[in-house]
């Protein structure tokens, strides 16, 4: 509730909010525990969770979009439910899965083998690409078995009753809307036909479970890795969704580096940013719908993960997008708000295995005045590692091996420390790292995932 107090006081009005996460809890990359362990088993506890934190933003006068699936491997997603749906899964026990807090599969056992509990081509440390299991989600758009299973996961959560207030969710004000997926996209331009029709089918199909919300799809729109899947007017021009989505990674696509001047971050990064946000606003204004720019943003200064760091140009960023909404309102257009990445409250990140940082780790500055840069023998330096730092990432060590679930951590581990903290469990947390890779954040809620923001037909100030 701190957490939430936290946003209410700085102005914010809307959060972003998972509400599916699949299972089982043993896979690599994933939040948990997990909401459904298993095909239509459901995690009481975690349940109870979603049900509190809704309860608490309508105490607030807070707005959610709740997000019912995710193209990438860290909320389990498309690619769990294909897994699920071709080997006709089933848990070898419901009673267990349901009771169990962290269901713990044997994955040695044929039994879990054969209900898609692996199998998953996970890439990075699994030894595929990131294509190989975006060929394997994607086949949600062409498996109705996969399909069936989302939809049935739609029409529970859609219809439950809130255990604190008493409403069914599709009734619920706290939800202003419902969105597809996270970043949805085909996986080839042969099965972009396939993608379009399930995302005119799935937002029927939630706009009848939810008649009194918003349905969305949660595109990324026109970005800069685009593919014709992801345009933003081909993808989002569905008559079921009722506003449209952009993301904006400024790092991911190239167009900022820590290192870079001063000079460069205002004359490259600002101004490629407003005309990102400019052009999505226009493909928006065709379609006669709104738009929400729900995910943007920056690291600390220098790319450090301390929470010593500065926010200088992150401050700069920031202001200048939400200047950009602030001035849609004014003039009547069709930017109606944004959703920063992310919130993370009072947690810190945690990891397991961390080397010590230590002067002979910390070499020189890069530049006359500034600050160290860590790096081992052969690696890249790591920028802005050396801030009293806490959690920061060694370029050595790689993102996929470097962060652990908190069961993991050794003991004597600092309090207050939280496994996932804006980004998912294969990401550094609190960084944004390589380009194509999805993001969460959590609020100290299992399996809950938050983006904190601001959604209004007028400008909020702080």
């Amino acid at each position: 509730m701190a957490d939430l107090d936290a946003l209410q006081k700085a102005g914010v009005t809307q959060l972003r909010i998972l509400g599916s996460t699949e299972g089982p809890d043993s896979e690599p990359w994933r939040i948990v525990p997990s909401l459904q362990p298993c095909p239509g088993v459901y995690n009481a506890a975690v349940l109870d969770g979603f049900d509190f934190l809704v309860a608490e933003m309508g105490k607030r006068r807070m707005r959610a979009t709740v997000v019912m699936g995710d193209e990438w491997a860290w909320s389990g997603g498309h690619a769990q439910l294909v897994r699920w749906a071709q080997k006709q899964a089933g848990p070898p026990n419901a009673a267990a899965c349901a009771a169990a807090p962290r269901l713990q599969p044997n994955i040695s056992d044929p039994s879990w083998r054969q209900r898609g509990f692996e199998d998953i081509p996970y890439p990075g440390p699994g030894g595929n690409s990131w294509s190989d299991y975006q060929a394997l989600s994607g086949l949600l758009y062409t498996t109705p078995a996969a399909q069936a299973l989302w939809e049935k996961h739609v029409t529970f959560l859609t219809s439950h009753v809130n255990a604190y207030t008493g409403l069914r969710l599709s009734d619920d004000p706290v939800i202003m809307a419902w969105q597809l997926a996270n970043e949805p996209r085909a996986a080839s331009e042969d099965a972009k036909p396939a993608f379009f029709a399930w995302l005119d089918g799935a937002s029927r199909f939630l706009k009848a479970a939810a008649p009194r919300q918003l349905v969305c799809a949660g595109g990324e729109g026109d970005t800069a890795y685009f593919s014709p899947s992801q345009a933003l007017a081909a993808s989002q021009a569905m008559p079921a969704l009722d506003y449209v989505t952009a993301h904006l990674w400024v790092q991911n696509w190239g167009r900022y580096h820590p290192a870079m001047t001063e000079q460069a971050f205002v004359n490259s990064t600002i101004a490629w940013a407003l005309k990102y946000v400019a052009a999505s606003a226009a493909e928006a204004s065709r379609l006669r719908k709104p738009l929400v720019l729900e995910e943007f943003g920056l690291p600390r200064d220098l790319g450090s993960l301390s929470p010593a760091a500065p926010t200088t140009r992150r401050n700069v960023y920031f202001a200048t997008i939400f200047r950009s909404i602030t001035d849609s309102a004014a003039a009547q257009g069709v930017l109606a708000g944004a959703n920063f990445w992310a919130f993370a409250g009072r947690g810190r990140p945690g990891a397991a295995g961390i080397p010590a940082t230590s002067a002979q780790l910390c070499k020189g500055a890069a530049v006359p005045g500034g600050p160290p840069m860590r790096s081992f023998t052969g690696a890249p330096p790591d920028w802005g590692a050396c801030f009293t730092d806490q959690g920061s990432r060694p370029a050595a060590c790689s993102a996929d091996s470097w962060w652990a679930v908190q069961s993991a951590w050794p003991p004597g581990s600092p309090p207050g420390l939280d496994a996932f903290l804006g980004d998912p469990p294969h990401e550094s947390q609190g960084k944004r790292p390589a380009a194509g890779h999805a993001q969460s954040a959590t609020l100290t809620l299992p399996a809950l995932c938050l983006q904190a923001g601001t959604l209004c037909t007028a400008p909020t100030r702080r």
